[in-house]
């Protein structure tokens, strides 16, 4: 990084400052979902149940991974979105961040999306994105802890397989739950 700062070519320079950003990002990424995840298995994760509309959240989340998505090529779009949820807003941020950055980071997808729906009489969220999608043999095992789906050839994974565990173990502590839409095509669907 040091040569390629004091480069004359701005392009290696600028290949430098993209790598120092997406390894800080992955750190940062790495660090917050192992400490999410002891604090999650300690039991002094508690919720703090709270009526807000939805909409705003998911602008706010979206533009929070929006310097990653973009050191990725991919695209965060947020529906607009009017319907009122009753949750812990910072544990659905943390919840649904986990399944952009796993987006973002592994489907090699070029567009996310992130919406809500009615579903009977609960609303989910969902994280939708146009990559490589799920490898059926990986489905039964995604929200294991430690688990990473195989669908990566020669890439480095990075992360430990912890943001889906971690993401459906919020859920379930806020009264809800945490899935993958298995007939989903052309990339991957997880809702909340």
């Amino acid at each position: 990084f040091d040569q390629a700062m004091r480069s004359d070519v701005g392009s290696k320079r600028g290949k430098a400052v993209r790598g120092v950003h997406w390894a800080f990002d992955t750190t940062e990424q790495l660090l917050g979902q192992m400490i999410a995840h002891l604090r999650l298995e300690s039991g002094v994760v508690e919720p703090k149940e709270e009526t807000f509309v939805i909409g705003p959240l998911l602008a706010e989340i979206a533009d929070m991974h929006e310097s990653a998505a973009a050191l990725n090529n991919v695209s965060i779009h947020a529906m607009p979105c009017s319907l009122v949820v009753q949750a812990d807003a910072a544990l659905v941020g943390r919840a649904l961040g986990n399944l952009i950055g796993n987006a973002v980071r592994h489907a090699k997808a070029t567009r996310i999306l992130i919406g809500a729906r009615k579903h009977g009489r609960s609303i989910r969220l969902w994280v939708i994105d146009d990559g490589t999608g799920i490898i059926a043999k990986d489905v039964p095992r995604l929200f294991e802890d430690y688990v990473q789906g195989s669908n990566h050839g020669s890439d480095i994974r990075g992360g430990f397989g912890l943001g889906l565990a971690t993401t459906q173990r919020l859920a379930r502590l806020m009264g809800g739950d945490a899935g993958f839409a298995s007939k989903w095509v052309g990339g991957a669907a997880f809702w909340l």
